[in-house]
């Protein structure tokens, strides 16, 4: 993967919302309002621009009169471009995609921009700004300002410029120095959507990018020094497997002054800690369900001694002992009615509360109303106590009738 940009003259919407992160704290001093901030960002954006000294050493460094948007270039071998040719959406040819002639759009197909102010109603601080596609599964749409559709299609040209170059910041200032550069213009031969599931191999944070060949690469910036390459395996990856590549391309990394991650690493690293999460809060559960069951049959062990006269008048009127089992069970039943009941309230109201508080400040509610876990935990417990309940009166049962009236 390098970094290209396009360069143009004039600025839509689409590409107005996804550069909206680099804008966004300079068009917020201009503007006090959800209803303005977009209609100002998109007739003064150049200016807005302008404020942004990384933006106007840029565009001086790549030679661009008006806008540039940023936008990755992302090279593949043969069989992974032959996957988007076999889909049938554009005509995709692999020989102009090695000519460096033309290129893949990857895009997401809808954009939103979301700007939240901060909790005192004003975007002096605590604001956020930022775009979302519509692949995601949760929208906060009352703070979306505007919303736009990819405009790029299969035949469109791009000026892109491609140069390698030195970034330096001192005293809170850009400069960058260019060692090699390349202006192209390309022709998109297809747009694949994001929003379909289409996105490059390891490349799920990359929200748009320009698709092509190795030696397309090569035709488009000659002997290019890559910012990122990403190694995908075909068939099953084990630890050994794993350990080897790790350490072959560790030379390369070393070599480079790069950096090396190991998806499989991560993934087998996830798993463990998931595994570790499971383990400790399945320990918390059966302390505190030990806990609470040993609280509870003391106390009903504590209120049948204190009844053995109670259970042997009961048993001299010609009470069973199903039905003093029965008596038991209904006192425990109260008192398990009273402490869930208290704790579901206040479970409720805990859940609401928050839920107020993410949607008056747009967050998105991480916490689930999910109670059968507990209302299972609670009927386990339930069962536990009554059968112990049932133990112990059938224990005093085997007393004589004179034993139970007896004072303690």
């Amino acid at each position: 993967m390098i970094s290209a940009a396009i360069k143009t003259q004039e600025i839509g919407d689409y590409m107005l919302i996804l550069s909206s992160d680099s804008f966004s704290r300079f068009l917020l001093r201009d503007t006090d309002s959800l209803e303005n901030a977009f209609n100002h960002a998109k007739q003064n954006a150049f200016e807005i621009w302008k404020k942004d000294d990384y933006y106007v050493k840029l565009r001086e460094a790549l030679g661009a009169d008006n806008y540039l948007f940023d936008i990755p270039i992302v090279s593949l071998d043969h069989s992974e471009i032959q996957k988007y040719a076999e889909s049938g959406r554009g005509n995709i040819d692999l020989t102009k995609l090695d000519s460096g002639e033309d290129v893949i759009l990857i895009a997401p197909k809808k954009v939103r921009w979301i700007l939240k102010p901060g909790k005192n109603g004003s975007f002096d601080e605590g604001y956020e700004s930022y775009y979302e596609t519509d692949s995601r599964s949760k929208i906060d749409f009352r703070y979306t300002i505007a919303q736009a559709e990819c405009g790029f299609k299969a035949g469109d040209k791009l000026d892109l410029a491609i140069a390698e170059m030195e970034e330096e910041y001192e005293n809170e200032r850009y400069s960058f120095t260019v060692q090699r550069r390349n202006d192209r213009t390309v022709n998109i031969c297809a747009v694949e959507y994001t929003d379909n599931g289409i996105q490059p191999s390891g490349l799920s944070d990359v929200t748009i990018c320009l698709l092509t060949t190795h030696e397309g690469m090569d035709k488009l910036f000659e002997n290019t020094h890559y910012s990122k390459i990403y190694a995908n395996a075909t068939g099953e990856i084990d630890e050994q497997t794993d350990k080897d590549i790790t350490e072959m391309l560790r030379n390369y990394a070393d070599k480079y002054n790069g950096w090396l991650d190991s998806n499989y690493e991560n993934r087998v690293f996830l798993i463990m800690s998931r595994r570790t999460e499971t383990l400790t809060l399945a320990a918390i559960m059966i302390i505190g369900f030990a806990v609470c069951a040993g609280i509870i049959n003391n106390a009903l062990s504590a209120k049948i001694r204190e009844s053995k006269k109670v259970i042997g008048t009961l048993r001299a009127v010609g009470a069973s002992e199903r039905e003093i089992v029965k008596c038991y069970i209904m006192q425990m039943l109260s008192m398990f009615g009273i402490g869930t009941g208290i704790g579901y309230a206040l479970f409720v109201a805990g859940y609401l509360y928050y839920y107020i508080e993410a949607y008056n400040n747009g967050y998105e509610l991480s916490m689930n109303f999910a109670p059968w876990a507990s209302m299972g935990m609670t009927l386990l417990l339930l069962v536990v106590c009554a059968a112990n309940l049932w133990g112990k009166i059938r224990a005093e049962m085997k007393n004589s009738i004179v034993e139970n009236i007896r004072e303690l």
